[in-house]
């Protein structure tokens, strides 16, 4: 008898439908990944749209005015330089000199035993200074 209770549970198992987890979690699985890969897919076409409209290649006016502020604060530090050979020498420093794209006299000041010569408007040229000292001859330009 043991054995047809063992059969029979054998035939009613092999009877039975199967229902097997792993088919019904692939389907999402594959949805998740495909969620994944399709937003992944999304956010790199954003990012390299976003990249061109804002980085694409500069315009003809662009690159003028960029040589044009190059070229300005070259002249600019050969006038620096031009003071710092006066300074250098021990002359006294031609205040009539002047960078032309502020057409302002450059600022004198003393500080203790030392003079600095700097420019009035270094953010015109995109700067954060430029400057000369006496004890130090050398023009400093700051980004």
């Amino acid at each position: 008898m043991g054995d047809l209770v063992h059969d029979g549970e054998h035939s009613v198992a092999d009877t039975a439908p199967h229902v097997s987890v792993s088919k019904t979690k692939r389907p999402v699985k594959r949805n998740i990944q495909l969620s994944v890969v399709l937003l992944s897919g999304i956010f790199i076409v954003f990012q390299i749209s976003i990249s061109v409209r804002s980085g694409g290649t500069p315009s003809q006016e662009q690159i003028a005015a960029e040589e044009r502020t190059r070229d300005q604060i070259q002249a600019c530090m050969l006038l620096f330089w031009e003071i710092a050979a006066q300074l250098s020498e021990g002359q006294q420093v031609d205040r009539s000199l002047r960078c032309e794209e502020t057409n302002l006299p450059l600022l004198v000041v003393s500080e203790g035993d030392d003079l600095r010569i700097s420019h009035p408007r270094p953010e015109a040229l995109g700067l954060t200074g430029i400057y000369v000292l006496r004890s130090n001859p050398v023009p400093i330009l700051l980004d």
